[in-house]
């Protein structure tokens, strides 16, 4: 939010801040899964790669919802992440990979379901990266990624972000550069997957409250913010500007408590389609 993230930023700094902050931000993210698990279409499905998989919560999700006999792997660029994965899970279905999805090859056959949850906006050449993803998908076979929908719809991160530039300059991203609102005109996006190889492209959207942090009051919500969400990259050399934003995101995040929790909306494209 606070800077834009590649995919180097992934493999090394940001996907151990994300690490650092898992249990609370899978817990906030979680009610995507089911929106994203229903456009899988997982009946029948054989064989199932999480792309951007983190720490592993979505690819459990899939293997609790997919047939006994079902497998899936989860693929990640952070290789803390990818460990902590291996290290909780507990379904010997599921594999986890340290792989760059713009260039993964499938362990074995081809994939029947491609799936990421917020996993995607980050390729440096996503028109490579989406023909690769095609290519990895057998023909029938079926897509859905979740991305994030316009900025002016996400109170939960523009909040934020109002609070933090009342105090810093914040730079604005290069456009559809790698960044959380990189898909958030799902048009182009969907002629971007069609020219990678997928068809029947289609998106709904998906918008509801999300717990900041998993459900934490407004005091505890504003340090999961400062640390978790990147903005302490633009405040960390001053300590006067930090305090300043810490108490401007108390002040906002106070007015969206609910008994105990700050909640915000969040709004989603679900994006699928199959391979022809």
């Amino acid at each position: 939010m606070a800077s834009t993230p590649n995919s180097e930023d992934w493999a090394n700094e940001r996907g151990k801040k994300w690490l650092e902050h898992l249990d609370a931000t899978e817990k906030m993210l979680a009610p995507v899964d089911e929106p994203l698990l229903a456009a899988l279409s997982l009946d029948g499905a054989t064989r199932i790669a999480e792309v951007g998989c983190g720490g592993g919560q979505t690819t459990m999700a899939i293997a609790d919802a997919m047939p006994d006999s079902a497998i899936v792997h989860g693929f990640d660029i952070s290789p803390e992440l990818v460990a902590h994965a291996r290290s909780v899970q507990s379904d010997s279905r599921m594999s986890f990979y340290c792989e760059d999805a713009a260039s993964f090859s499938p362990v074995g056959a081809q994939y029947d379901r491609l799936s990421s949850r917020f996993g995607i906006m980050f390729f440096p050449d996503p028109e490579a990266a989406f023909r690769n993803l095609a290519n990895n998908l057998m023909t029938g076979g079926r897509f859905a990624f979740a991305v994030w929908g316009q900025p002016s719809a996400n109170p939960w991160m523009m909040t934020l972000q109002a609070a933090l530039r009342e105090e810093v300059e914040v730079p604005s991203p290069e456009p559809d550069s790698p960044g959380p609102f990189r898909y958030a005109e799902v048009g182009p996006f969907m002629e971007l997957l069609e020219r990678a190889g997928f068809s029947d492209v289609q998106a709904s959207q998906w918008v509801d409250l999300l717990e900041l942090g998993g459900g934490l009051d407004a005091k505890a919500a504003t340090e999961f913010a400062m640390s978790a969400l990147s903005i302490s990259d633009l405040v960390k050399d001053d300590a006067n500007a930090a305090a300043r934003v810490r108490a401007k995101l108390l002040d906002r995040l106070g007015a969206h408590e609910q008994e105990g929790e700050v909640r915000l909306l969040g709004s989603v494209h679900i994006v699928s389609g199959v391979k022809l």
